[in-house]
């Protein structure tokens, strides 16, 4: 996991169950059926957008 992942949880799938509670009810039934077959990717952040500008 990226970022501050002991943070969020310690693992994919704690992460998906903990999303699953907000996320529309079909795909959430699909992740709790299914959570070994989901994969969650990370995207990089752009610390550019935490920049206070002059």
């Amino acid at each position: 996991m990226d970022w501050y992942d002991s943070d969020l949880a310690d693992n994919d799938k704690e992460i998906l169950l903990f999303a699953a509670k907000y996320i529309h009810e079909n795909i959430s039934k699909d992740i709790l059926e299914n959570t070994g077959e989901w994969d969650i990717d990370y995207l990089p952040y752009n610390w550019d957008l935490n920049e206070i500008k002059e």
